[in-house]
């Protein structure tokens, strides 16, 4: 249903690079259906486009903050890192692949967070941490399932590059500045039993804990790099997670008020997005599985015991 509200036409090479549908309800509402080729932004990107662009409609021009372009001027043009070819998703095509929309409230989270927490964390763990290691924990289940065994995996996430970008770059600099972090679980020092939600946090945790500093010239190379080591661990169990947590859709006022639901397209390859809930304190979860694989994840015990499905 969501595909009626958002703009979808023309192929790769013929689409335009944004484009955007207004649709109106008989009751009053409307949806604002936004869509931006990923050449040009990524989730951070995308989130200063919408913010800024309600902002000149609620306040004026005068008010709007412009992002800024020119990434191609940070690095230089000889000597540049290959990228290795990434393969295609593991299921690609609507038929064979489904999404679902699950919902975790803020009460469910608190209850998370409380039960993943260890004397050892410096900080309590945050509500993407411990829904993206819940999830990634029902995946294993689902793997083990299937192959008789608990297998190694790894969790992918998307990470902002910019906060490590020295000299800093502008603060709404558009682009792909993002890496992609990689957590790994090793099926061998396990006795094949699915891991603790403690043990789950703690490896995203250390992916968090580098502050090392990126320097401009070096941005190319590190996105690079961070593409190709996940190229090759594919052979693995790889869950891809992209977290849009806290960037400020929902703030997006265009003067007739906040939005009361922001969600997503389906997108047909395996992958997990997470975005705010209504209410800013839950997550909504979507997930991409194929057909199968979905329905032994919906009957997975923590997913029905801390969401809702839809």
């Amino acid at each position: 249903m969501i595909y009626q509200l958002v703009r979808l036409s023309g192929g790769a090479s013929t689409s335009p690079v944004a484009s955007i549908q207004i649709t109106r309800f008989d009751c009053g509402g409307l949806v604002i259906g936004i869509r931006i080729h990923h050449i040009v932004v990524d989730g951070f990107s995308a989130g200063c486009f919408v913010s800024s662009w309600a902002t000149a409609s609620r306040e004026g021009i005068g008010k709007l903050i412009f992002p800024t372009f020119g990434l191609t001027s940070f690095f230089p043009e000889n000597d540049l890192p290959m990228v290795k070819p990434m393969p295609p998703p593991k299921i690609s095509g609507t038929n064979k692949v489904v999404t679902r929309r699950f919902v975790f409230d803020g009460a469910k989270i608190s209850f998370l967070k409380a039960t993943a927490h260890d004397p050892s964390f410096q900080r309590e763990p945050s509500r993407v941490e411990v829904v993206i290691a819940l999830i990634w924990r029902a995946l294993m289940g689902v793997s083990k399932a299937k192959h008789g065994r608990l297998r190694t995996s790894l969790a992918s996430l998307s990470m902002n590059l910019r906060p490590k970008i020295v000299p800093p770059l502008p603060p709404l600099c558009c682009g792909n500045l993002i890496v992609r972090m990689k957590a790994r679980f090793m099926a061998d020092d396990s006795n094949g039993e699915l891991p603790d939600l403690k043990d789950l946090v703690g490896l995203l945790r250390d992916l968090t804990k580098s502050n090392a500093s990126v320097p401009r010239e070096d941005v190319y190379s590190t996105v690079i790099k961070s593409r190709n080591e996940l190229h090759e661990a594919l052979e693995e169990d790889v869950f891809m997670f992209t977290s849009w947590g806290r960037l400020p859709f929902y703030e997006a006022d265009f003067g007739w008020g906040k939005p009361v639901w922001v969600s997503k397209v389906h997108f047909p390859a395996e992958q997990i997005f997470l975005l705010d809930g209504e209410g800013g304190d839950g997550i909504d979860a979507w997930v991409g599985l194929n057909k199968q694989d979905m329905l032994q994840l919906q009957q997975d015990g923590d997913i029905l015991a801390f969401t809702s499905s839809v």
